[in-house]
Formats: structure tokens, sequence, C-alpha cells
């Protein structure tokens, strides 16, 4: 997949504090964070780790299922080495 393509991720918070985000086009897990609650920090660091671990990518669709966490401005930002 080269650069120019957008990719789509999704990003799903378990009860269990885990946040996890899966490539859809590749159906497989690119990041993955864990913590004490499912805030808005957890989805920020799971968003980051895929973007790492992706190679960071420029184009990416995330889709969510618009909890409120996903509303927070620091989750609004994306990868926190997007600037």
């Amino acid at each position: 997949m080269g650069k120019s393509t957008i990719r789509r991720w999704f990003n799903q918070l378990t009860e269990e504090c885990d946040g996890v985000t899966l490539d859809l086009y590749a159906r497989r897990v690119v990041g993955l964070a864990m913590s004490s609650s499912p805030d808005a920090d957890l989805v920020v660091k799971a968003l980051d780790h895929a973007w790492e671990q992706r190679g960071q990518p420029e184009k990416v669709m995330f889709h969510s299922d618009q909890r409120s966490q996903y509303a927070s401005r620091s989750s609004a930002k994306g990868p926190s080495a997007i600037e």
C-alpha cells in the first residue's frame, strides 16, 4: 500500500480498559494500548501506536464507535506526533 493510499482504521475501547486500533483493509490489529480507565488518553495512545507501527501514514480515515472519549480535544487532534 503506497503512502498516498487512504488507510481506514477503526478504534474500539473495551470494558477491560484496552484500546485497539484495527486496519480495516488488512483486517489486523495495528495499535494497542492499556489503561486503568477508558478515557481519551487511551484512544490517543492506541492511535499513536498504530500510526508509528504503520510507518506514520499521511492519510488515515479514522472510524470509531462514537463514545464520548472520541469527542474530546485530545483525541480530535489525532496522533500526538502530528502537528
